[in-house]
C-alpha cells in the first residue's frame, strides 16, 4: 500500500488523475511529539520510521533541529492514478531548491496545488521557499513565480514578474479562468493574482 507523509492538498486533472501536495513539515511536527517508545507501534508507518531517526539522534547526545532531521522526509507531489496506482510525479528524499524532471527535483514543503485545463500544467506553491513552481505532466519542474533567493532580501509581498516577485508565506493556491492563478499568502492575510499568457 502507498503511504504519505502529510497530504495536505489535492488537485483533479483533466485525465481523471489526483494530484496530491505531500508536505512533511508537518510530519516533522507530529514526529517530533513527546512519544514513549513503547507507544510506537500505535503511530501510522511512515511517521513512526521519522519518529524513529528522530530518536536516533537524540540517542547521540545532540539536539534535533530541521536541518538534521530534513532528510528523513520526502517533500513531493503524488500522482493517484484511475486504477488506484500511487507514483511520484515530481520530488525526492531531502529538503532544498532544484528544479528537474521527477525525482531530479527537490521541494521543502508543498502546501498547496492546482491544474491548469489548457495544458495540464500542475501549478505547486512551496510555501517554506515562498516561490510557485510548475510542473509539466511528464514531471519537469519549472521556477514560475517568486524569489528564488534562498536569501533574499525580498521577504514581503512585492508585485512583478516571476522572480522579482516575493511572497511572505504562501499557502494555497487556484486556477481562475484565462491563465489566472489565486494564491493565498497567509503572511500577509493576501489573496495574490498571478498571470500568465504560457
Amino acid at each position: 500500500l502507498a503511504s504519505f507523509h502529510y497530504p495536505i492538498s489535492v488537485a483533479l486533472g483533466s485525465n481523471g488523475v489526483i494530484y496530491v501536495a505531500d508536505c512533511p513539515e508537518s510530519a516533522l511536527h507530529v514526529a517530533s511529539l513527546d512519544v514513549a517508545e513503547e507507544d510506537w507501534d500505535q503511530l501510522p508507518e511512515n511517521i513512526r520510521s521519522i519518529y524513529e531517526a528522530l530518536q536516533k539522534i537524540n540517542y547521540e547526545g545532540r539536539t534535533v533541529s530541521w536541518n538534521e532531521a530534513k532528510g528523513n522526509f520526502t517533500p513531493s507531489i503524488r500522482s493517484i492514478h484511475p486504477n488506484g496506482m500511487v507514483t511520484t510525479l515530481s520530488g525526492k528524499k531531502g529538503s532544498g531548491y532544484v528544479d528537474g524532471k521527477g525525482n531530479e527535483a527537490l521541494f521543502t514543503c508543498p502546501t498547496g496545488i492546482c491544474v491548469c485545463p489548457e495544458n495540464g500544467d500542475i501549478f505547486v506553491v512551496d510555501r517554506a521557499n515562498r516561490d510557485i513552481r510548475r510542473i509539466s505532466p511528464d514531471g519537469t519542474t519549472y521556477h514560475f513565480a517568486g524569489s528564488r533567493e534562498q536569501n533574499s532580501t525580498m521577504t514581503g509581498a512585492c508585485d512583478g514578474i516571476a522572480t522579482a516577485s516575493s511572497f511572505l508565506a504562501p499557502f494555497g493556491i487556484c486556477y481562475g479562468t484565462n491563465r489566472k492563478f489565486y494564491v493565498a499568502d497567509i503572511g500577509y492575510r493576501t489573496v495574490r493574482l498571478i498571470t500568465s499568457d504560457e
